[in-house]
């Protein structure tokens, strides 16, 4: 039996800035959601998909804004994209970047695909929801896709993007007005699906970011991600799914069970079925980021045990020579002699 994946929650912290929100309303926008402010404000750090469909529900009928998705597509950036966000900034061009988006949104948003095609000389993103949701939540999450590829796509190329074209599977809305503001480029409406098309000429530009040894890293952050998302889903593989999708080091075990429905003390039972313990998993995790940031030279012992929620070195050390029986310095000429 499979859980519901779970995406990051920053994204509801954004719509409920947009929205303006504060402690005395703020239950409004989480209304038939297991969520409660405290978990906004640094609590939680993801939650279900069908969640955040409650959530952009909720939203709409708060702000009474049809075209809200265009308000918080604005507000989308490529720094909300986590690792994806990073290959695309530092990708060599605009080829790369819209590769890297198409391979690894689901890490971000696990119930979007982006397919490319070639035809007649244009590059197509096709978009799928692979679940089921309601019209209007449908249409603005697409409406903030869309835009967010606008972004990526003008960030490359340094200007307006005005020779694509988008064509949205729905009738045109009432706030079409919204569309024309909102896109640079012609919207068709009445599709078969949803598509981003671009003229194939374009993915040459180079990006003004490119950076191919960040680039290299933030790939194989996305691969090893995905990876782990779309690996077996054995109690111990559904905390590091949990524990990866989170900041490291910031989740407690009661905060794991509290995202997988099951309390504390199921938890424990079911990882000591398969001889393992929240501790072991947590740890387990630590230490193969460890390894992985320590494989990228440029990054030195101190940043990583930062990135690794370790506020002093010297623990981040003794942690990963309890892990793997060597220092971090050991591990690396290690490497350097292989």
């Amino acid at each position: 039996m499979s859980i519901e994946q779970h995406m990051p929650i920053n994204y509801v912290r954004l719509i409920a800035r947009e929205l303006q929100l504060t402690e005395t309303n703020m239950h409004l926008l989480l209304e038939d959601t297991t969520l409660n402010p405290v978990d906004l404000q640094g609590g939680q750090a993801t939650l279900a998909v069908s969640e955040q469909f409650t959530v952009m529900r909720n939203a709409l009928k708060i702000s009474k804004d049809p075209a809200l998705g265009f308000r918080l597509g604005k507000l989308l950036h490529l720094s909300t994209l986590g690792p994806i966000g990073n290959a695309a900034l530092n990708s060599a061009n605009l080829k790369e970047a819209l590769f890297a988006l198409c391979d690894y949104a689901q890490i971000r948003a696990p119930f979007l695909r982006v397919t490319p095609e070639e035809e007649s000389g244009q590059l197509v993103l096709v978009l799928h929801c692979t679940v089921e949701v309601d019209p209007v939540v449908y249409q603005t999450w697409m409406e903030c896709i869309c835009l967010l590829i606008q972004q990526l796509v003008e960030f490359v190329i340094t200007r307006e993007l005005t020779e694509a074209e988008i064509v949205m599977s729905y009738s045109a809305p009432a706030y079409i007005e919204a569309y024309r503001q909102g896109f640079h480029s012609p919207v068709r409406f009445n599709g078969e699906r949803i598509e981003f098309r671009l003229p194939l000429k374009l993915l040459d530009a180079l990006c003004p970011t490119a950076d191919l040894a960040a680039y290299k890293q933030a790939i194989q952050l996305c691969k090893d991600t995905l990876r782990e998302l779309e690996g077996d889903i054995s109690i111990g593989a559904q905390v590091k799914r949990i524990l990866l999708a989170n900041k490291p080091g910031s989740l407690s075990q009661e905060a794991v069970a509290a995202q997988l429905c099951i309390t504390p003390r199921t938890l424990i039972r079911r990882l000591k079925r398969v001889d393992m313990n929240y501790r072991q998993v947590q740890e387990g995790v630590l230490s193969d980021l460890a390894g992985k940031y320590l494989k990228e030279q440029s990054m030195s012992v101190e940043v990583i045990a930062m990135l690794l929620g370790y506020s002093d070195t010297a623990n981040f050390r003794r942690a990963f020579k309890r892990w793997n029986n060597k220092t971090p310095q050991q591990f690396r000429d290690e490497l350097a002699q292989s």
